[in-house]
Order: structure tokens, then C-alpha cells, then sequence
């Protein structure tokens, strides 16, 4: 395919003009870089020598207390919610006769079944 001279003159044109547009966002990122990390250093520098107080809020106590209690409480129900659950979950074993002999006998045969294959470990990298 030929291009005229006068579209490789514009294309040569705006080829330049692209390069030179990155080679100053480049400088300008460099700049902002330097402001940046001077920046944070009078930041640190502010940090060492300043020491912030926290200013109490009105009422901020009783709001921590009444947070405290809260949470108190729903760990106290989370924890009855367990067991209820570990409850009912044993009731459902007994009446599926999950727990039984039987069953544990079953569970050991599984583990010594000769008849199905096991996957492997695999190495990494391999």
C-alpha cells in the first residue's frame, strides 16, 4: 500500500507531536512524584512532633457501654443459637440412625475400599 508524501508528512507530524505530548506527561509525573514524596515527608516530620488528644464526645461513655452490653448479649445468643443447633442436628442423626454401629463400621470399610481410586498428590511444579 503507498502513501502520498503530503499523508506521510502529516502522520510523521502527528507522530512527533504524540511523542513529545508523553515525553512532557512523563517530566510532569516525575514532578508530582517529587511533590508527593516531599510531601509525605513533612507529613512525617508533622507526625513526630505533633501529638494528637482525642477530644471526648458528650455522651460517647454511655454509648460504649450500651455497645459493650450489645454485643455481650448477641455473643450470649449467637452461643445458645450453637447449641440448639448442635442439639437438633444430634436429634436428626438419632432419627436418621446416622450414629449408629452400623453406620461407623460403614465409614471404616470406606476408608479400606481397595475397589476405588484415590486421587494422588501432585507435586508443584510439575
Amino acid at each position: 500500500m503507498f502513501v502520498r508524501s503530503s499523508k506521510h508528512r502529516d502522520l510523521q507530524a502527528l507522530y512527533e507531536q504524540a511523542i513529545e505530548q508523553r515525553d512532557e506527561a512523563v517530566k510532569a509525573a516525575d514532578e508530582h512524584v517529587c511533590q508527593i514524596v516531599s510531601l509525605a515527608r513533612e507529613i512525617d516530620a508533622l507526625r513526630e512532633t505533633t501529638r494528637v488528644v482525642p477530644v471526648p464526645q458528650p455522651g460517647q461513655d454511655e454509648r460504649l457501654r450500651e455497645s459493650r452490653a450489645e454485643n455481650d448479649r448477641l455473643r450470649a445468643e449467637n452461643q445458645r443459637l450453637q447449641r440448639d443447633v448442635a442439639r437438633l442436628q444430634q436429634r436428626l442423626d438419632d432419627a436418621l440412625g446416622l450414629n449408629t454401629a452400623a453406620m461407623e463400621e460403614g465409614a471404616r470399610w470406606q476408608e479400606r475400599r481397595t475397589d476405588v481410586s484415590r486421587p494422588r498428590a501432585v507435586k508443584e511444579g510439575s
